[in-house]
């Protein structure tokens, strides 16, 4: 459904990272973490320092108001709809990677969420 909503397949073309690759990435600066996920699953936890840009508004307002300069890392449950919001991004001649497995594969890798109250 998500494909037949952005008429996209580039999504395969985005550059796949591990948690620990994403993980590493921000930590040196290199990256920023853009969670695409709803506001609904966004304040059941997120990933500290990231930044929550539902995947409907990345459609819509493309890079608008997202740091330049350093590498996006999208997140999302999954993986599906990161990798979608990453091929948008890099349409707009972004640097951007999919968090394979999603915000899933962060928890089972044991690293940090938080929740709505930090």
């Amino acid at each position: 459904m998500l494909r037949r909503l952005l008429g996209t397949r580039k999504e395969a073309s985005v550059p796949e990272i591990t948690p620990r690759e994403a993980l590493g990435r921000v930590v040196t600066g290199e990256a920023v973490l853009v969670d695409a996920r709803e506001e609904s699953e966004w304040e059941t936890g997120r990933i500290p320092g990231s930044i929550h840009v539902p995947l409907s508004q990345i459609r819509n307002r493309g890079s608008r108001g997202l740091p330049g300069g350093k590498g996006l890392v999208l997140v999302c449950r999954s993986g599906a709809r990161s990798a979608l919001a990453a091929a948008m991004l890099s349409d707009d001649a972004l640097k951007a990677a999919n968090l394979s497995g999603g915000i899933r594969a962060w928890v089972r890798e044991g690293l940090p969420l938080e929740d709505a109250f930090g």
